[in-house]
């Protein structure tokens, strides 16, 4: 443990994490809203790839109005709970570390994305809102500048295509193994599984073991 009394000893570090995903469930929850609204089958399982149109067989256009006119409104948005094991570990996290998130929601999604960190994750210091890779997402920064400009030590991240962004530019990534980021890999990105003990809980041992 004298890893932890290291860090505990010294000025903490920063850590970045995504919310989608990795703290907030929005696949599986948009998989149920989905469902219960159109009738379909749909599972997180069929996400192989991260286009919501694509999955659903429809247009861009299509997608994002069931998106952002009818999910963001939904009772299974609004009352999601986060990903399991994700509370205690940032609180565990928190206390060697200062913690930002980062995500590429739109602004649309400010108000609720704010009160729902507040709310579950005290300990986050501050939300930085990035660049979105597939949709317009105003004038923002990448989440590679982001963490650059925050002295991240490490990205936790679902997202292979972010993934390899912040990795590209010499920021160590925590990559949760989902069916939408299969085949990413690179020299500081480490595949985090959801088997066993689940997502955080493997990532804890991850990075207490790389500390």
């Amino acid at each position: 443990m004298t890893h932890i009394n290291r860090l505990r000893n010294t000025e903490k570090l920063v850590v970045a994490c995504d919310i989608d995903d990795v703290k907030f469930p929005f696949v599986p929850r948009f998989c149920e809203f989905h469902n219960r609204a159109y009738g379909t089958n749909m599972s997180p399982s069929d996400f192989h790839v991260y286009s919501f149109g694509e999955v659903m067989g429809v247009s861009k256009e299509e997608s994002l109005k069931r998106i952002d006119e009818e999910y963001l409104r939904s009772e299974e948005f609004l009352t999601a709970e986060p990903m399991a094991g994700s509370e205690d570990a940032i609180e565990h996290l928190a206390s060697d570390f200062r913690v930002i998130d980062v995500t590429a929601r739109r602004d649309n999604y400010k108000p609720t994305t704010h009160r729902w960190v507040e709310h579950f994750f005290p300990q986050v210091e501050r939300v930085h809102f990035s660049q979105n890779h597939y949709v317009h997402a105003g004038d923002r920064i990448s989440k590679a500048q982001i963490c650059l400009e925050n002295g991240a030590q490490f990205l936790i991240e679902d997202s292979g295509d972010y993934a390899l962004q912040v990795a590209d530019a010499g920021v160590s990534v925590y990559l949760f193994d989902q069916p939408w980021n299969q085949g990413v890999e690179h020299g500081i990105i480490t595949r985090i599984p959801g088997t066993g003990k689940g997502h955080w809980d493997n990532l804890l041992d991850a990075v207490y073991r790389d500390v």
